[in-house]
């Protein structure tokens, strides 16, 4: 997919009749750094609560998750509190993050 994809034809595949939004659009582009299947997780939000954490690569297994559950548990949760919980208009989300 393009960037004129998901800014241009966002809306394309809605039934209601309302207009589209009007919506300010932001690219922000990061120096890329190289991520670590393991120590990639998906996590799950509803109503602005941590309810679920997985790790993104669910077709393998790694061993020092189940070691670290705790302290990754901790370095999660401690994330969402301080950049996620309340900073977003929706409460439900899901986010993709890298513990490093």
């Amino acid at each position: 997919y393009s960037i004129a994809f998901f800014s241009l034809q966002r809306f394309i595949h809605c039934t209601d009749d309302s207009p589209d939004p009007c919506i300010e659009y932001e690219l922000v582009l990061r120096k890329w750094c190289e991520l670590i299947p393991g120590a990639e997780f998906r996590c799950f939000v509803k109503e602005n609560k941590l309810i679920g954490i997985s790790q993104r690569d669910y077709t393998q297994y790694y061993d020092h998750i189940s070691k670290q559950k705790e302290e990754i548990r901790r370095c999660i949760q401690d994330f969402f509190t301080e950049h996620i919980q309340y900073k977003f208009l929706d409460e439900d989300c899901e986010y993709s993050l890298s513990v490093q």
